[in-house]
C-alpha cells in the first residue's frame, strides 16, 4: 500500500491528456482459471503464473484507472464469475462513475448472485457461439445445454434491468449457420461477431476451427438484418486496452501476448508503455459506443 500512494504521488505530475483518452474503457482479465474449456480461446494467459491478484490490489488498480480517467470497465477471464469477490469489485467501479460490464458464460448467473451487486452492474456480455447445443458443446462451450441456459440468463438480466451484449465467435463449426431464430429472441442491445483469432501459445490447437474471410462474410451477410457488430481479426488487434490476471497491461500484436510491468509497481503511465493500442482502431471497430 505504501508503495501505490508513492506512484499516485509522482503519477499525476506527469499525466496527460491522449493517455486518459486511451484508458477510457478497459478489460481487466481478472482471472486464468475458467470452468469451460473452449477450443478458441485467445485468454488462457499459459505463461503467466498468477491465477488472479487479492482484492485489495485489484480495487487498486482500479482506483489507478479511476484517476486515470477510464470511464468504462469490463470485468473478463478466464470465467471473471470465478472471482468471489467480483460483485465487490463492481461496486468498487460504479461508485468511482465507471460503467460496468462482466462477460461470462452466464454458469453462475442466478437471482441470489445478481443481488450480491446491488443494481451496481450495468452491462452483462453472455458469450455464445452458436444456436445449436451440440455446436456449442463440440466448441468446449458447456455441456449440451448452453443455448437454453443462455435464454435463461437473458430473463434473469432483464429483470434486474442489466442490459445484454452478445459475443460469438465465428468458426468452422459455425460459419455457415443462421442465428438470427435466436438474436432475434434475445434481442441484445449489441451483438459481437468475431473471426476466430489465432495467438501464439494460447489456441494453437484451435487452428482446424479458423475460417477465411469470405466464409466471415458470409456470416454476417447472412445475418445483417440483426444488426451484428463486426470485428476480423485486424480489428481486433491493438483495438483493446487489456490487463492480465497479475494486473499488467497487455496486448496481442504479432500473434502473441504481450506482457508489461505491473502497474502497482510501476504506475499506470510507465506500465502503458508496452502495449501498442491504437486508438483509431478502437474507434472505427465501434469501441465508442453509448455505455
Amino acid at each position: 500500500m505504501e508503495k501505490l500512494k508513492q506512484i499516485n504521488v509522482i503519477k499525476y505530475e506527469n499525466e496527460n491528456s491522449d493517455l486518459r483518452e486511451k484508458l477510457k474503457s478497459v478489460n481487466y482479465h481478472l482471472i486464468k482459471a475458467c470452468n469451460y474449456r473452449c477450443k478458441f480461446c485467445f485468454a488462457h494467459f499459459n505463461q503467466i503464473e498468477k491465477n488472479k491478484l487479492t482484492k485489495n490490489d485489484a480495487k487498486n488498480i482500479i482506483n489507478e484507472l479511476s484517476n486515470f480517467g477510464t470511464k468504462k470497465i469490463t470485468f473478463v477471464g478466464g470465467e471473471p464469475t470465478l472471482v468471489e469477490f467480483l460483485p465487490d469489485l463492481v461496486k468498487y467501479a460504479k461508485d468511482k462513475g465507471m460503467t460496468t460490464m462482466v462477460v461470462t458464460n452466464g454458469t453462475k448467473l442466478n437471482e441470489q448472485y445478481l443481488k450480491k451487486f446491488e443494481n451496481k452492474l450495468d452491462w452483462v456480455g453472455l458469450s455464445i457461439d452458436s444456436g445449436r447445443e451440440q455446436i456449442n458443446k463440440e466448441l468446449g462451450r458447456g455441456n449440451g445445454n448452453h443455448v437454453s441456459q443462455t435464454l435463461d440468463n437473458v430473463k434473469l438480466l432483464r429483470k434486474y434491468n442489466i442490459r445484454v451484449k452478445l459475443n460469438t465467435v465465428v468458426t468452422k463449426l459455425s460459419y455457415d449457420e443462421d442465428m438470427s431464430w435466436l438474436i432475434k429472441k434475445i434481442k441484445p442491445e449489441r451483438w459481437k461477431v468475431f473471426k476466430l483469432l489465432m495467438i501464439k501459445g494460447e489456441n494453437d490447437a484451435a487452428k482446424y476451427l479458423t475460417i477465411s474471410d469470405k466464409e466471415f462474410n458470409s456470416f454476417i451477410e447472412k445475418h445483417e438484418k440483426c444488426d451484428p457488430i463486426m470485428e476480423n481479426n485486424d480489428d481486433m488487434t491493438n483495438s483493446y486496452v487489456m490487463i492480465d490476471p497479475e494486473g499488467r497491461f497487455f496486448s496481442n500484436s504479432n500473434g502473441k501476448l504481450n506482457h508489461g510491468p505491473p502497474i502497482l509497481a510501476v504506475g499506470v503511465e510507465k506500465a502503458f508503455k508496452i502495449t501498442e493500442f491504437n486508438i483509431a482502431k478502437f474507434e472505427s471497430r465501434g469501441g465508442d459506443y453509448d455505455w
